[in-house]
């Protein structure tokens, strides 16, 4: 079901809102697109973007309401954001004091599935629409959200994935084109599904590492058409499917797992390589491929949480043999230092990760090397976003709402901080001269004209 939103409904600093809008009307919009997780080409940097650096909670050019729960981020095409979110029918909520545990939250209820659009401008709901309705199989982790999963959109479709249930794939009306199920054969998972669908040369991409049954497979975003279905026994990931052109003129598609990490010819699900981590307790593989001007950065797990640097000529089975950390297709490996959560960030040479309890480590992309380590968030404060970057800057952002601003560079330099007066799991996307960050209960936009 579809509808249209009318009046008002953010909540505004109403002279920079103005100003704002007098920018957005007299020039046109640069570096705007954010079009999926981590947004173009997955790489967590706005290549024309020039977000704020400082920043209270009383000078965002707006604020919006989100309905229900979830923690994907927004994206960002053109004069629009779209937002995922679950709505329960009943009550629903977060519970921050569950981060050293295993607790599964109590709503195992009806919910509604929806995608909302927004005016970027002003951050005006446009639309929204019900994708899906039904009860979750199972109930999801009290610190989860049952619409983990990031939209996608290439300008023309909009792609949502609906917790264990089904792929949509909607029109920039709000217009369902088609649902699939993708769902696993057992409806029994152990944790919250948090894979987001991709665009990647026409097609849409999705990963579906169930315990038993998984798969990754392309469909055609038009009709739906599965283009071809590649199965998986990797057990659980929460990873995202990362897609590049390397070197030789192949289109691969990078998968991250605890177990065996790949690539796959993007036109077929033929596998191109394979590395087994040749971990001793493979559990969970959470951060995404990362592709640098030399190599694909490999990250995470837990407990074992080594980095993995692949050449892009990288074929056939790379695994490492015993002891080894490179060889004539892994430039390098490091034994420990993978961030458990959040994707890296790859900016002027470094590899920038940031830890669940927020201590920042970059490493020099070429070599594996620690450059250094430090503290950007208070201590007892939990990191669960990504970091993101533009302009030579890189943004931390913590689940108290506070976002560091640190200088690219060979030494850890703060240089500003923005703050949102709510609770933030989701990585921020950056649009151009503003920032949306995601909390539990609204959409922020911090920017400035």
């Amino acid at each position: 079901m579809r509808r249209y939103i009318d009046g008002p409904q953010p909540s505004n600093n109403a002279v920079n809102r103005r100003n704002f809008a007098t920018l957005l009307a007299s020039a046109p919009l640069f570096g705007s697109d954010w079009p999926s997780f981590r947004g173009p080409q997955g790489s967590g940097i706005g290549p024309k973007g020039d977000p704020p650096v400082n920043w209270t909670a009383g000078q965002l050019l707006w604020k919006t309401a989100i309905p229900g729960i979830g923690h994907s981020s927004p994206v960002v095409w053109g004069d629009r954001v779209y937002v995922f979110t679950a709505v329960a029918a009943g009550e629903s909520a977060i519970d921050m004091s569950t981060h050293d545990k295993v607790v599964f939250a109590k709503d195992t209820v009806p919910h509604t599935w929806k995608l909302l659009t927004l005016d970027r401008a002003s951050g005006r709901i446009l639309w929204q629409t019900d994708v899906h309705q039904g009860t979750p199989r199972q109930p999801r982790h009290a610190r989860g959200s049952y619409a983990n999963a990031t939209p996608a959109t290439d300008g023309r479709y909009i792609a949502v994935q609906a917790y264990q249930d089904v792929l949509a794939c909607l029109n920039r009306s709000g217009k369902v084109l088609w649902t699939k199920q993708v769902g696993p054969p057992e409806g029994k998972l152990f944790l919250d599904p948090a894979s987001s669908p991709v665009f990647y040369d026409g097609m849409l991409f999705l990963l579906a590492d169930w315990q038993k049954g998984g798969f990754l497979a392309a469909y055609e975003p038009a009709s739906g058409r599965e283009i071809w279905k590649a199965p998986r026994e990797e057990g659980l990931s929460w990873t995202t499917p990362a897609g590049y052109r390397r070197p030789d003129g192949k289109s691969v598609i990078l998968i991250n797992s605890s177990r065996r990490i790949r690539a796959y010819l993007a036109s077929t699900g033929e596998e191109v390589w394979r590395l087994d981590n040749q971990v001793k307790e493979p559990w969970d593989r959470i951060p995404v491929p990362v592709v640098t001007a030399d190599h694909v950065i490999f990250t995470g797990g837990s407990p074992d949480q080594g980095i993995y640097a692949v050449r892009h000529s990288a074929a056939g089975d790379i695994t490492l043999a015993a002891g080894a950390v490179s060889s004539e297709h892994v430039a390098w490996k490091t034994e420990r230092g993978a961030p458990y959560m959040a994707t890296p960030l790859v900016m002027a040479g470094l590899i920038y990760t940031v830890g669940t309890n927020g201590v920042v480590t970059a490493y020099a992309e070429k070599t594996g090397q620690r450059v250094y380590q430090e503290r950007a968030t208070p201590a007892g404060t939990m990191v669960s976003a990504s970091p993101v970057g533009a302009d030579g800057r890189v943004y931390f952002t913590s689940e108290a709402g506070e976002v560091i601003v640190v200088r690219a560079g060979h030494k850890f330099e703060v240089i500003g901080r923005g703050k949102v007066d709510d609770s933030v799991f989701a990585t921020p996307a950056i649009s151009g001269r503003m920032m949306l960050i995601r909390g539990l209960t609204h959409l922020y936009a911090a920017g400035r004209a």
